[in-house]
């Protein structure tokens, strides 16, 4: 088993979002049982239970991702998938944050 990434298999999960959010979410749970060391698509399934309104499960996985990154030494080691799953942590966390509304933009970024 691969830890890290499938291409074709997380293709195949992003083309449901749209079509059909439930079964993309099914999807990706097979994924990251199968690739549990893609802390990545973890943010980004963050975003799939958001689309579902589960928050509370999106909060737990986006935990789960930083838990796991934090811990795995190779991976701290990897600038560059680091910085990637970094953006993409703090894009999930803003989501979730907007969703609760514990982050108001227009009063972070208002111009006067």
């Amino acid at each position: 088993m691969k830890n890290y990434f499938n291409s074709s298999d997380f293709e195949k999960a992003f083309q449901l979002i749209c079509i059909n959010p439930y079964e993309a979410k099914l999807k990706f749970e097979k994924y990251i049982d199968n690739y549990p060391k893609d802390y990545y698509t973890m943010c980004f399934y963050s975003n799939v239970l958001l689309t579902l309104n589960d928050v509370v499960g999106a909060k737990e996985i986006l935990e789960k991702s930083l838990v796991l990154s934090q811990s795995d030494k190779k991976f701290q080691k990897n600038e560059r998938k680091l910085n990637f799953y970094e953006v993409a942590y703090v894009f999930s966390k803003l989501s979730i944050l907007i969703r609760e509304k514990k982050f108001n933009f227009e009063k972070t970024y208002a111009t006067s």
